[in-house]
């Protein structure tokens, strides 16, 4: 998990390199960072599920198995369109949905106000402390079970 975020800030360091002097976005350094830090941080969550699933699986099958979950995850978490409002509840259950509010709220700026999906959009659920909470909460069980897991069977 640590090398996950270690692997997540350089990711990072280079999409803020990128985003200030190729693309250059109009952002605040507060922003910036706090963008960052969401995301360096984001990559716990994903990397105890990933922790979990490789407890559970065959070295051969985890690959498959980690696909499984991670790409319905962030399909169904709305991170790459907005979902019909007939499939909004399932985004409650993503990790990916929690993280992308997160990072909306730090990025909110005018000019993104004007692209909001509106009310039925992710940005329109729940507090930023709820979507922190759940994101520690599903670290904190996912890390658990993986422990138990392989202090159980090795």
């Amino acid at each position: 998990m640590f090398m996950a975020v270690i692997f997540a800030a350089l990711v990072m360091t280079s999409l803020l390199i990128a985003g200030i002097f190729i693309a250059h976005l109009q952002l605040s350094a507060a922003q910036f960072l706090g963008i960052a830090l969401i995301d360096v941080a984001g990559a716990l969550p994903f990397s105890a599920i990933g922790l979990f699933i490789g407890t559970v699986a065959s070295g051969k099958s985890a690959p498959a198995f980690v696909n499984l979950a991670y790409l319905p995850m962030m399909y169904l978490g709305g991170l790459f369109f907005p979902l019909p409002r007939s499939v909004q509840p399932v985004e409650f259950a993503s990790p990916a949905f929690y993280l992308q509010k997160l990072g909306l709220a730090v990025a909110r700026t005018p000019s993104l106000d004007q692209l909001a999906i509106g009310p039925t959009g992710p940005s329109s659920h729940g507090s930023p402390i709820l979507s922190v909470a759940v994101l520690v909460v599903l670290t904190l069980l996912f890390t658990a079970l993986a422990v138990r897991r392989l202090a159980r069977v090795g």
